[in-house]
């Protein structure tokens, strides 16, 4: 069972990672602040006096623990350029739990994505064509590795017999 918790909407993400679970036997729920009919309170060290029934520090371990892993989409807050960079929010929510945790994005990762790009590769033959180069890039986050979060790949991708910029592609 794979939980999904989307604290930032995806229609691509939910469909596809529902999709993917239903197709591989396996099922899946979602929680949403935007979708709860109980409201869940995200700001830290609000004082719980609102409409929301639960915030979520509690709620996530208590969703985690219902998955056999967790897939968390928290974008970045765009308010402060370092606190976003620090992965405050996605780190702060895989803190709470032991539950392995899939990166649907958050402020600096999209792991997801950084697959599908290494697939296009993949399917265009590169970096196999002749005369082709790849450059990969991965990073760590909070113990979770993210997979490639860029490729530039160089070679002849239009066909004039040269590379030159006018081949580079970035992924």
């Amino acid at each position: 069972m794979l939980a999904l918790l989307f604290l930032s909407p995806s229609l691509r993400t939910l469909a596809s990672f529902q999709a993917a679970m239903t197709r591989l036997g396996g099922g899946s729920f979602v929680i949403s602040p935007d979708m709860s009919i109980h409201g869940i309170e995200t700001r830290p060290g609000i004082v719980m006096d609102g409409a929301a029934a639960e915030h979520i520090r509690e709620a996530v371990p208590v969703i985690a623990s219902y998955g056999d892993a967790i897939g968390i989409r928290a974008f970045a807050e765009r308010k402060n350029l370092e606190h976003d960079m620090a992965e405050v929010e996605f780190n702060a929510l895989t803190d709470l739990i032991d539950t392995p945790t899939i990166n649907m994005e958050s402020a600096m990762g999209h792991p997801c994505q950084n697959l599908a790009d290494w697939k296009t590769l993949d399917d265009f033959g590169i970096p196999a064509k002749e005369n082709s180069r790849a450059y990969v890039a991965q990073v760590h986050n909070g113990g979770n590795l993210n997979t490639p979060t860029s490729a530039t790949c160089e070679g002849d991708f239009n066909g004039d017999g040269d590379v030159d910029g006018s081949d580079l592609a970035v992924f």
